[in-house]
């Protein structure tokens, strides 16, 4: 889909089966068909840039940017484009965002990844909630169950963004694993997962799903793994999951567009050599 540039990141699929897929470089949104994947509407969202995505019972879909805090609503019959809505800006670095989730009660959800709230907004009284998550560290990805509860992953305790950046990262902390639950009507109820004196297994959370038990799973970029925490019981698993080959190449394409001086060419480099394949464990 798209062209070279075009960077496919958002995807939800509707009611009615159609796959919907954000353009992230391009600025558009298409639909395909889920049969044999024909392009079936390309709309063009000028100025926008899809990161995430997510579809409500209405059929409406809902798109974030990254950093941005903005979203935007698209309906996935007429095919009519919203305005984009922007989250508000509790204090300074906000608003931001990443990932994006509806709940059961048709709010949408963002996370803030830099800026350390969680926001949800109600599409028909136009109000937003701004959730403090002053301890979560970097939020990326988020989730909603059927109980009226929030899933937030965080991958880092701290992230500083350089614009200009080929990677966007300017520097940041070691990466990590974390959890945070929370209620969505008020906030309540707040519980922290992989906190430092509770570490999580995995590195580098940057999404996170619920199975039909509820029970979290998160997906850890720089472990190569998966964490499946229980947040009722406590319960946490940990499997080694894809290819150390694969962090291997990226991470050496990545050493060689960045400076040798900057800590990313260093995190990079450790990539490189903890997925050796000479590496003695």
């Amino acid at each position: 889909v798209g062209s070279r540039d075009g960077v496919p990141r958002a995807l939800a699929i509707a009611p009615d089966g159609g796959v919907w897929v954000g353009l992230h470089g391009e600025s558009r949104v298409l639909k395909l068909d889920p049969q044999d994947g024909k392009q079936l509407a390309d709309i063009v969202v000028a100025g926008f840039h899809p990161y995430g995505a997510a579809i409500d019972s209405a059929g409406r879909l809902w798109m974030t940017e990254a950093l941005s805090g903005q979203i935007l609503q698209i309906d996935t019959d007429s095919e009519r484009i919203g305005n984009a809505i922007s989250a508000p800006s509790p204090e300074r670095g906000c608003p931001s965002s990443y990932g994006i989730a509806v709940d059961s009660d048709g709010r949408v959800w963002i996370a803030g990844f830099t800026c350390p709230y969680a926001f949800g907004y109600d599409p028909d009284s136009k109000q937003w909630t701004s959730v403090p998550l002053p301890d979560s560290g970097v939020t990326r990805g988020i989730a909603a169950d059927d109980k009226g509860r929030i899933y937030v992953a965080s991958s880092h305790e701290w992230i500083r963004i350089d614009p200009s950046s080929t990677f966007g990262f300017f520097e940041a902390s070691d990466p990590t694993t974390r959890l945070t639950v929370f209620d969505a009507v008020d906030g309540g109820g707040l519980k922290i997962f992989g906190t430092r004196d509770a570490i999580l297994p995995g590195a580098g959370t940057i999404g996170v799903g619920l199975d039909a038990d509820s029970r979290a799973w998160l997906v850890n970029q720089d472990s190569g793994s998966a964490t499946r925490v229980d947040t009722q019981t406590g319960e946490v698993k940990h499997f080694n999951v894809g290819d150390m080959r694969q962090a291997r190449v990226f991470a050496m394409r990545a050493r060689e567009m960045l400076e040798r001086s900057s800590p990313q060419w260093r995190r990079a480099t450790d990539i490189v050599l903890a997925s050796s394949p000479d590496r003695e464990d």
